[in-house]
């Protein structure tokens, strides 16, 4: 073994070194990239819980107002009907208001189901934010392990590269130096 080989060595000791910085410091971005991803999924969770809360909030407002409308455009038939002279208990009268209150009902349960179907869609939406917020958070904890993991293959790798450019895993030991048959220490340059 000449004398490159502790040279390389000695070389490689700061590459694995540097190896192990860097898959850790790259498993760190990928766990703050998924740590990120995860923020804005759980706010647009946030946000469609929100509105499915409008929504519903809207629903009610809509369905009270829709219930109460139909009484003033009653008032408004039987007033115009006492005004031309007409009875307001007559069928032609009646069929009037029982036709206004079929279309008005009939408007007030398609805009309510319209705002109910929408929040109940937020509601998914929402639920949907917080499972990808919960996967990005499993993804980011894993890249961070895997990095870990790696870094100690590096490690690993370089100290069994170490040890094979010593002999160590022949058991034979290496060493600059040698001694000649009986003679002094020499310093051994060729292997």
């Amino acid at each position: 073994m000449g004398i490159a080989t502790p040279v390389a060595v000695a070389a490689s000791i700061p590459q694995a070194g540097f190896g192990v910085a860097s898959s850790i410091a790259k498993g760190q971005q990928e766990r703050a990239a998924a740590n990120m991803r995860a923020n804005e999924a759980e706010m647009a969770a946030q946000r469609a819980e929100r509105a499915a809360e409008f929504g519903r909030v809207q629903a009610d407002q809509t369905d009270v107002s829709h219930r109460e409308e139909p009484a003033t455009v009653l008032a408004n038939i039987d007033a115009q009907r006492a005004s031309s002279g007409l009875d307001p208990t007559s069928p032609t009268g009646i069929a009037l208001k029982e036709r206004e209150t079929e279309v008005s009902d009939r408007d007030r349960r398609n805009r309510v189901t319209g705002l109910r179907l929408q929040a109940e869609e937020d509601e998914r939406q929402a639920a949907y934010g917080r499972s990808v917020a919960t996967y990005q958070r499993a993804v980011g904890r894993s890249a961070l392990k895997l990095s870990y993991f790696n870094a100690g293959a590096s490690l690993a790798g370089g100290a069994a590269g170490i040890a094979s450019a010593f002999g160590g895993a022949s058991g034979g030991g290496f060493t600059p130096y040698q001694r000649g048959a009986g003679g002094p220490l020499v310093i051994n340059r060729y292997g």
